[in-house]
């Protein structure tokens, strides 16, 4: 078999290597993923397709986080409030249709995401390019910034996503671990910072719900893990 030669070899097929291989699609550009190889330019639209079909199977799910050390936190309670402020601010503008634009055309800079700002704009849009004859898909749930609660830490976010890890195999289930992971989404900080009530935040989230399986439930991740045939549990 004759070697194939690449400009760039792309490891992992998630949103992130997607963007690397739309950006690549004039190079010989090679995406590896774990069950597949694709060539970037089919890559970038099967990015835009997975990314549509998540929106889809999930309602809310965190991605980015702002994270700080918890020592850091309690020493710096003023830097840290203003952080969340500074982010719910950002959330709040870029969610605003007439506001996109000017969004797009800071983010499109060579020293931010260097991408052509109409695409931005569109990702914001929720407009996905998903076919090579031009045929977008369109969901106004694609990207959640600061709609229906998304900016709120919510700790049962954390527990399903450690659940997640538990029936991949990638951790034992651990009461201790359970709970470290909770504590880690902060909304009693998120909430001081805004100068919301508990209350009236939750109020403004979106309850959890998960694409596959019975109703989440942090309280008992076994019994919600033990209704799944299908797992690959750490031995």
């Amino acid at each position: 078999m004759p070697a194939n030669t690449y400009d760039a070899i792309i490891v992992g097929s998630g949103i992130t290597g997607g963007w690397a291989a739309k950006e690549l699609t004039d190079a010989q550009a090679l995406v590896a993923a774990r069950t597949k190889e694709l060539d970037a330019a089919n890559q970038a639209l099967t990015v835009a397709q997975d990314a549509a079909n998540k929106s889809e199977a999930q309602r809310v799910a965190a991605e980015k986080v702002l994270a700080v050390r918890q020592g850091w936190s309690e020493k710096n309670p003023a830097i840290v409030a203003a952080l969340v402020r500074a982010c719910a601010q950002a959330a709040e503008f870029i969610e605003q249709p007439a506001n996109r634009a000017e969004a797009a055309r800071i983010l499109a800079q060579p020293e931010r995401l260097g991408v052509n700002p109409d695409v931005i704009q569109r990702t914001l849009d929720g407009q996905l390019r998903i076919s090579p004859d031009g045929t977008i898909r369109e969901s106004n749930r694609y990207l959640l910034i600061g709609r229906d609660g998304a900016t709120r830490p919510e700790a049962v976010q954390a527990a399903w996503l450690y659940a997640q890890m538990v029936r991949w195999g990638q951790t034992r289930i651990d009461a201790g671990a359970w709970h470290a992971a909770m504590a880690v989404f902060r909304p009693d900080l998120y909430d001081a910072a805004l100068g919301r009530s508990g209350g009236e935040s939750a109020a403004r989230s979106t309850p959890f719900t998960a694409f596959a399986g019975p109703v989440f439930d942090p309280a008992d991740i076994a019994g919600y893990l033990a209704s799944f045939a299908v797992a690959r549990r750490a031995p």
